[in-house]
Protein backbone atom coordinates (compact mmCIF):
# COMPACT_ATOMS: atom_id res chain seq x y z
CA UNK A 1 0.00 0.00 0.00
CA UNK A 2 2.80 2.40 0.91
CA UNK A 3 4.67 1.85 -2.35
CA UNK A 4 1.45 2.29 -4.31
CA UNK A 5 0.73 5.59 -2.51
CA UNK A 6 4.23 6.84 -3.18
CA UNK A 7 3.93 5.96 -6.86
CA UNK A 8 0.59 7.74 -7.15
CA UNK A 9 1.94 10.88 -5.48
CA UNK A 10 2.21 11.57 -1.76
CA UNK A 11 2.66 14.67 0.39
CA UNK A 12 6.09 15.75 1.58
CA UNK A 13 5.12 14.83 5.16
CA UNK A 14 4.04 11.36 4.08
CA UNK A 15 7.31 10.79 2.25
CA UNK A 16 9.31 12.10 5.22
CA UNK A 17 7.43 9.83 7.63
CA UNK A 18 8.13 6.79 5.46
CA UNK A 19 11.81 7.67 5.32
CA UNK A 20 11.96 8.08 9.15
CA UNK A 21 10.14 4.77 9.62
CA UNK A 22 12.58 2.95 7.35
CA UNK A 23 15.67 4.48 8.96
CA UNK A 24 14.71 5.16 12.60
CA UNK A 25 11.69 2.91 13.23
CA UNK A 26 7.96 3.21 13.82
CA UNK A 27 8.15 5.14 17.10
CA UNK A 28 10.14 7.97 15.50
CA UNK A 29 7.79 8.01 12.48
CA UNK A 30 4.74 8.25 14.76
CA UNK A 31 6.31 11.13 16.69
CA UNK A 32 6.97 12.99 13.46
CA UNK A 33 3.43 12.42 12.16
CA UNK A 34 1.97 13.62 15.47
CA UNK A 35 4.02 16.80 15.24
CA UNK A 36 2.66 17.50 11.76
CA UNK A 37 -0.95 16.52 12.47
CA UNK A 38 -2.36 20.03 13.05
CA UNK A 39 -0.81 21.42 9.90
CA UNK A 40 -2.05 18.47 7.83
CA UNK A 41 -5.56 18.83 9.24
CA UNK A 42 -5.76 22.54 8.42
CA UNK A 43 -4.48 21.87 4.89
CA UNK A 44 -6.98 19.02 4.36
CA UNK A 45 -9.87 21.15 5.62
CA UNK A 46 -8.95 23.97 3.24
CA UNK A 47 -8.85 21.60 0.27
CA UNK A 48 -12.09 19.94 1.34
CA UNK A 49 -13.85 23.30 1.33
CA UNK A 50 -12.45 24.08 -2.10
CA UNK A 51 -13.54 20.67 -3.39
CA UNK A 52 -17.07 21.21 -2.06
CA UNK A 53 -17.30 24.57 -3.79
CA UNK A 54 -15.87 23.13 -7.01
CA UNK A 55 -18.34 20.21 -6.94
CA UNK A 56 -21.28 22.56 -6.41
CA UNK A 57 -20.05 24.76 -9.25
CA UNK A 58 -19.67 21.71 -11.50
CA UNK A 59 -23.23 20.58 -10.73
CA UNK A 60 -24.56 24.04 -11.48
CA UNK A 61 -22.71 24.07 -14.78
CA UNK A 62 -24.20 20.69 -15.69
CA UNK A 63 -27.71 21.96 -14.96
CA UNK A 64 -27.12 25.05 -17.09
CA UNK A 65 -25.69 22.89 -19.86
CA UNK A 66 -28.66 20.54 -19.82
CA UNK A 67 -31.13 23.43 -19.84
CA UNK A 68 -29.35 24.89 -22.87
CA UNK A 69 -29.65 21.54 -24.64
CA UNK A 70 -33.32 20.92 -23.82
CA UNK A 71 -34.51 22.70 -26.95
CA UNK A 72 -32.44 20.30 -29.05
CA UNK A 73 -34.00 17.37 -27.22
CA UNK A 74 -37.46 18.75 -27.98
CA UNK A 75 -36.56 19.39 -31.61
CA UNK A 76 -35.34 15.81 -31.97
CA UNK A 77 -38.55 14.53 -30.38
CA UNK A 78 -40.65 16.50 -32.84
CA UNK A 79 -38.56 15.29 -35.78
CA UNK A 80 -39.06 11.71 -34.65
CA UNK A 81 -42.81 12.27 -34.41
CA UNK A 82 -42.62 13.21 -38.11
CA UNK A 83 -40.52 10.07 -38.81
CA UNK A 84 -37.53 12.23 -39.78
CA UNK A 85 -35.00 9.87 -38.33
CA UNK A 86 -31.67 11.14 -39.63
CA UNK A 87 -31.96 14.82 -38.57
CA UNK A 88 -33.33 13.65 -35.22
CA UNK A 89 -30.38 11.29 -34.83
CA UNK A 90 -27.86 14.04 -35.56
CA UNK A 91 -29.38 16.21 -32.84
CA UNK A 92 -29.45 13.32 -30.37
CA UNK A 93 -25.79 12.59 -31.09
CA UNK A 94 -24.80 16.24 -30.62
CA UNK A 95 -26.58 16.44 -27.29
CA UNK A 96 -25.09 13.17 -26.03
CA UNK A 97 -21.59 14.21 -27.09
CA UNK A 98 -21.86 17.44 -25.11
CA UNK A 99 -23.51 15.76 -22.12
CA UNK A 100 -22.08 12.27 -21.82
CA UNK A 101 -23.18 12.08 -18.18
CA UNK A 102 -26.80 13.15 -18.81
CA UNK A 103 -29.04 10.12 -18.31
CA UNK A 104 -31.87 11.32 -20.53
CA UNK A 105 -29.62 12.35 -23.42
CA UNK A 106 -27.80 9.02 -23.60
CA UNK A 107 -31.02 7.10 -23.11
CA UNK A 108 -32.90 8.92 -25.89
CA UNK A 109 -29.99 8.39 -28.27
CA UNK A 110 -29.77 4.69 -27.43
CA UNK A 111 -33.51 4.20 -27.93
CA UNK A 112 -33.45 5.94 -31.31
CA UNK A 113 -30.50 3.85 -32.49
CA UNK A 114 -32.35 0.76 -31.30
CA UNK A 115 -35.46 1.81 -33.21
CA UNK A 116 -33.31 2.24 -36.34
CA UNK A 117 -31.84 -1.26 -35.80
CA UNK A 118 -28.33 0.15 -35.36
CA UNK A 119 -27.67 -2.26 -32.55
CA UNK A 120 -23.88 -2.01 -32.35
CA UNK A 121 -24.13 1.78 -32.09
CA UNK A 122 -26.96 1.63 -29.54
CA UNK A 123 -25.42 -0.84 -27.12
CA UNK A 124 -22.65 1.31 -25.57
CA UNK A 125 -25.13 4.11 -24.91
CA UNK A 126 -27.71 1.79 -23.37
CA UNK A 127 -25.07 0.17 -21.16
CA UNK A 128 -23.81 3.60 -20.09
CA UNK A 129 -27.36 4.59 -19.17
CA UNK A 130 -27.57 1.71 -16.67
CA UNK A 131 -24.50 3.09 -14.91
CA UNK A 132 -25.85 6.66 -15.02
CA UNK A 133 -29.21 5.80 -13.44
CA UNK A 134 -29.42 7.66 -10.12
CA UNK A 135 -32.97 6.67 -9.11
CA UNK A 136 -34.71 3.26 -9.04
CA UNK A 137 -37.20 4.45 -11.66
CA UNK A 138 -34.34 5.42 -13.99
CA UNK A 139 -32.64 2.11 -13.35
CA UNK A 140 -35.79 0.26 -14.44
CA UNK A 141 -35.94 2.30 -17.66
CA UNK A 142 -32.27 1.64 -18.38
CA UNK A 143 -32.50 -2.09 -17.66
CA UNK A 144 -35.60 -2.42 -19.81
CA UNK A 145 -34.04 -0.68 -22.80
CA UNK A 146 -30.81 -2.66 -22.60
CA UNK A 147 -32.83 -5.86 -22.26
CA UNK A 148 -34.81 -4.92 -25.37
CA UNK A 149 -31.59 -4.60 -27.34
CA UNK A 150 -30.35 -7.94 -26.02
CA UNK A 151 -33.62 -9.55 -27.04
CA UNK A 152 -33.49 -7.99 -30.50
CA UNK A 153 -29.96 -9.36 -30.95
CA UNK A 154 -30.93 -12.88 -29.81
CA UNK A 155 -29.32 -12.70 -26.37
CA UNK A 156 -32.48 -13.64 -24.54
CA UNK A 157 -30.76 -15.40 -21.66
CA UNK A 158 -29.08 -12.08 -20.85
CA UNK A 159 -32.24 -10.07 -21.43
CA UNK A 160 -34.58 -11.98 -19.14
CA UNK A 161 -32.97 -11.21 -15.75
CA UNK A 162 -32.76 -7.52 -16.66
CA UNK A 163 -36.44 -7.48 -17.55
CA UNK A 164 -37.35 -9.20 -14.29
CA UNK A 165 -35.30 -6.63 -12.34
CA UNK A 166 -36.99 -3.75 -14.18
CA UNK A 167 -40.42 -5.22 -13.44
CA UNK A 168 -39.63 -5.67 -9.75
CA UNK A 169 -38.33 -2.09 -9.45
CA UNK A 170 -41.40 -0.57 -11.09
CA UNK A 171 -43.82 -2.66 -9.06
CA UNK A 172 -42.02 -1.45 -5.93
CA UNK A 173 -41.93 2.17 -7.15
CA UNK A 174 -45.41 2.56 -8.65
CA UNK A 175 -47.55 -0.34 -7.47
CA UNK A 176 -48.73 -3.29 -9.54
CA UNK A 177 -51.39 -1.44 -11.59
CA UNK A 178 -49.25 1.23 -13.24
CA UNK A 179 -48.87 1.53 -17.05
CA UNK A 180 -45.08 1.18 -16.74
CA UNK A 181 -45.64 -2.16 -15.05
CA UNK A 182 -47.74 -3.19 -18.06
CA UNK A 183 -44.82 -2.38 -20.36
CA UNK A 184 -42.43 -4.45 -18.24
CA UNK A 185 -44.90 -7.34 -18.16
CA UNK A 186 -45.27 -7.24 -21.93
CA UNK A 187 -41.54 -7.20 -22.56
CA UNK A 188 -40.89 -10.08 -20.21
CA UNK A 189 -43.75 -12.02 -21.81
CA UNK A 190 -42.14 -11.52 -25.23
CA UNK A 191 -38.92 -13.14 -24.03
CA UNK A 192 -40.84 -16.01 -22.46
CA UNK A 193 -42.81 -16.55 -25.67
CA UNK A 194 -39.65 -16.42 -27.78
CA UNK A 195 -38.15 -19.14 -25.59
CA UNK A 196 -41.31 -21.27 -25.92
CA UNK A 197 -42.61 -20.71 -22.38
CA UNK A 198 -46.08 -19.79 -23.51
CA UNK A 199 -47.83 -20.89 -20.32
CA UNK A 200 -45.64 -18.45 -18.36
CA UNK A 201 -46.05 -15.65 -20.90
CA UNK A 202 -49.84 -15.67 -21.26
CA UNK A 203 -50.87 -14.54 -17.74
CA UNK A 204 -48.40 -11.67 -17.96
CA UNK A 205 -50.01 -10.53 -21.22
CA UNK A 206 -53.53 -10.69 -19.83
CA UNK A 207 -52.39 -8.76 -16.76
CA UNK A 208 -50.75 -6.07 -18.94
CA UNK A 209 -53.92 -5.72 -21.03
CA UNK A 210 -56.08 -5.34 -17.92
CA UNK A 211 -53.78 -2.65 -16.50
CA UNK A 212 -53.76 -0.61 -19.72
CA UNK A 213 -57.50 -0.85 -20.29
CA UNK A 214 -58.08 0.31 -16.72
CA UNK A 215 -55.50 3.12 -16.75
CA UNK A 216 -55.77 4.40 -20.34
CA UNK A 217 -59.14 3.29 -21.69
CA UNK A 218 -59.85 0.65 -24.29
CA UNK A 219 -58.92 2.81 -27.32
CA UNK A 220 -55.36 3.68 -26.30
CA UNK A 221 -52.34 2.59 -28.41
CA UNK A 222 -50.93 0.76 -25.38
CA UNK A 223 -54.03 -1.42 -25.47
CA UNK A 224 -53.41 -2.08 -29.18
CA UNK A 225 -49.87 -3.19 -28.33
CA UNK A 226 -51.18 -5.54 -25.65
CA UNK A 227 -53.84 -6.96 -27.97
CA UNK A 228 -51.27 -7.63 -30.65
CA UNK A 229 -48.94 -9.45 -28.31
CA UNK A 230 -51.73 -11.53 -26.84
CA UNK A 231 -53.14 -12.33 -30.27
CA UNK A 232 -49.78 -13.66 -31.46
CA UNK A 233 -49.63 -15.97 -28.46
CA UNK A 234 -53.18 -17.15 -29.01
CA UNK A 235 -52.35 -17.82 -32.63
CA UNK A 236 -49.28 -19.82 -31.57
CA UNK A 237 -51.51 -21.99 -29.37
CA UNK A 238 -54.20 -22.45 -32.05
CA UNK A 239 -56.81 -20.21 -30.43
CA UNK A 240 -58.95 -17.44 -31.87
CA UNK A 241 -56.68 -14.43 -32.39
CA UNK A 242 -58.20 -12.56 -35.34
CA UNK A 243 -60.67 -10.35 -33.41
CA UNK A 244 -57.86 -9.10 -31.20
CA UNK A 245 -55.67 -8.28 -34.20
CA UNK A 246 -58.44 -6.42 -35.98
CA UNK A 247 -59.22 -4.45 -32.83
CA UNK A 248 -55.52 -3.53 -32.45
CA UNK A 249 -55.38 -2.37 -36.08
CA UNK A 250 -58.48 -0.21 -35.65
CA UNK A 251 -57.09 1.43 -32.50
CA UNK A 252 -53.73 2.25 -34.12
CA UNK A 253 -55.29 3.60 -37.30
CA UNK A 254 -57.53 5.82 -35.20
CA UNK A 255 -54.65 6.93 -32.96
CA UNK A 256 -51.88 7.44 -35.53
CA UNK A 257 -53.43 7.52 -38.97
CA UNK A 258 -53.07 4.84 -41.62
CA UNK A 259 -49.38 5.43 -42.50
CA UNK A 260 -47.73 4.85 -39.11
CA UNK A 261 -45.16 2.08 -38.41
CA UNK A 262 -47.39 0.63 -35.69
CA UNK A 263 -50.13 0.21 -38.29
CA UNK A 264 -47.66 -1.65 -40.51
CA UNK A 265 -46.96 -4.08 -37.67
CA UNK A 266 -50.68 -4.63 -37.13
CA UNK A 267 -51.25 -5.21 -40.83
CA UNK A 268 -48.39 -7.65 -41.04
CA UNK A 269 -49.59 -9.67 -38.06
CA UNK A 270 -53.13 -9.86 -39.40
CA UNK A 271 -51.88 -10.80 -42.86
CA UNK A 272 -49.78 -13.66 -41.47
CA UNK A 273 -52.81 -14.98 -39.63
CA UNK A 274 -54.89 -14.80 -42.82
CA UNK A 275 -52.13 -16.59 -44.69
CA UNK A 276 -52.00 -19.31 -42.02
CA UNK A 277 -55.76 -19.84 -42.41
CA UNK A 278 -55.43 -20.09 -46.20
CA UNK A 279 -57.05 -16.71 -46.97
CA UNK A 280 -54.25 -15.62 -49.25
CA UNK A 281 -56.29 -13.19 -51.33
CA UNK A 282 -57.13 -11.25 -48.17
CA UNK A 283 -53.58 -11.42 -46.81
CA UNK A 284 -51.65 -10.13 -49.84
CA UNK A 285 -52.95 -6.53 -49.98
CA UNK A 286 -52.34 -6.14 -46.24
CA UNK A 287 -48.75 -7.30 -46.66
CA UNK A 288 -48.17 -4.94 -49.57
CA UNK A 289 -49.62 -2.07 -47.57
CA UNK A 290 -47.45 -2.92 -44.55
CA UNK A 291 -44.35 -3.02 -46.75
CA UNK A 292 -45.14 0.37 -48.28
CA UNK A 293 -45.59 1.95 -44.85
CA UNK A 294 -42.36 0.46 -43.49
CA UNK A 295 -40.33 1.57 -46.52
CA UNK A 296 -41.79 5.05 -46.24
CA UNK A 297 -41.17 5.21 -42.50
CA UNK A 298 -37.68 3.73 -42.18
CA UNK A 299 -36.21 3.50 -45.67
CA UNK A 300 -35.72 0.33 -47.66
CA UNK A 301 -32.75 -1.05 -45.64
CA UNK A 302 -34.42 -1.40 -42.24
CA UNK A 303 -35.09 -4.91 -40.80
CA UNK A 304 -38.83 -4.15 -40.61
Amino acid sequence: MIQQTLQQGASADYQQAVEIWQTEGAVAALAYLESRRSFALVTAQRHARRATVAAAYAEAEKRERNQSLQQFVLEAELLQSQLKWEPALKLREQVAELATDWFEARNYLGILLLKLARYADAEPHLRAVVALAAKPEDEAIALNNLAQLLQDTNRRAEAEPLMRRALAIDEQSYGDQHPLVAIRLNNLAQVLQATNRLAEAEPLMWRALAIDEQSSGDQHPNVARDLNNLALLLQATNRLAEPLMRRALAIDEQSYGDQHPSVAIDLNNLALLLEATNRLAEAEPLMRRALAIAEQSYGDQHPN
